[in-house]
């Protein structure tokens, strides 16, 4: 427990608080303004010592205070212990200007990074900058990546003109024009469902319009096309001509789609 106290008044303060105070004081030029004194109990105070000065300097004054506490929100935000601290600032000459200095003095800074030790040190720092010109030659002479030679791949060729021609003598030397019909209808009908996204389940009159539609033809070719189609697959024996005729009519009909001609 701290009590402060001046002529006018004793405060006290309900903490245990460090006391400062002024055991050297020349009493011909320096002015006690305040006491401070600690209580080891309730009722039994030690000593006041003084802890507010005021000491003349060449054209002013310098005011020495040593309890900061009653600066802060602890005492300005209680009314009762407030005014001690107006008080203490009324000793203050306001006659004149006041400068407020906000920042904190952390008085003389120095660098204690590990860096400052090797500069401090003529050969630690020519040691330290020849480390760093052998690391940057390093990466600039023998730090590339070396890339092994990357051997150069011939592309696949194109084998659909021998596979065509290969399966066409196959069918030629059997003379079987039916399974070449089947071919040329399934390839057909397969073009229809991945180029013009239209279903072959169903071939009817629906089909055709909607085939119409999708290859900007008239539905009554369309129609035609597909009873060509049926008619030569309805003989018992397909010739060579009514196949190429036939196969004309598709390459047509698949030349004419997106108006291409």
């Amino acid at each position: 427990m701290t009590k402060i106290q001046n002529p006018q008044k004793l405060l006290q303060i309900e903490r245990n608080l460090n006391i400062s105070y002024f055991n050297v004081i020349d009493t011909l030029t320096n002015r006690v303004l305040g006491f401070s004194e600690a209580f080891d109990g309730e009722d039994t105070p030690n000593k006041p010592e003084v802890n507010f000065l005021k000491v003349p300097f060449e054209k002013g004054e310098l005011y020495f205070y040593n309890q900061p506490e009653i600066f802060t929100n602890f005492f300005l935000l209680d009314p009762s212990k407030s005014p001690f601290t107006a008080k203490v600032l009324a000793h203050l000459n306001t006659e004149g200007s006041i400068y407020w200095d906000n920042y904190y003095k952390t008085g003389r800074r120095e660098d204690v990074s590990p860096l400052h030790i090797l500069f401090k040190t003529r050969s630690f720092k020519w040691a330290y900058y020849t480390l760093l010109m052998g690391v940057l030659l390093f990466v600039l002479f023998n730090g590339k990546r070396k890339q092994r030679p990357v051997p150069i791949l011939e592309p696949l060729t194109n084998k659909t003109f021998e596979y065509t021609q290969t399966i066409s003598g196959i069918y030629r030397e059997t003379k079987d024009n039916r399974a070449v019909l089947r071919k040329i209808n399934a390839q057909f009908l397969e073009f229809i469902r991945v180029k013009l996204r239209v279903e072959t389940s169903n071939i009817n009159n629906q089909f055709f319009n909607e085939l119409a539609l999708k290859s900007n033809q008239e539905s009554s070719k369309v129609k035609a096309l597909f009873e060509d189609l049926k008619k030569v697959e309805s003989q018992p024996l397909i010739k060579d001509k009514e196949l190429i005729e036939l196969l004309k009519k598709i390459n047509e009909f698949k030349t004419k789609i997106d108006g291409k001609h």
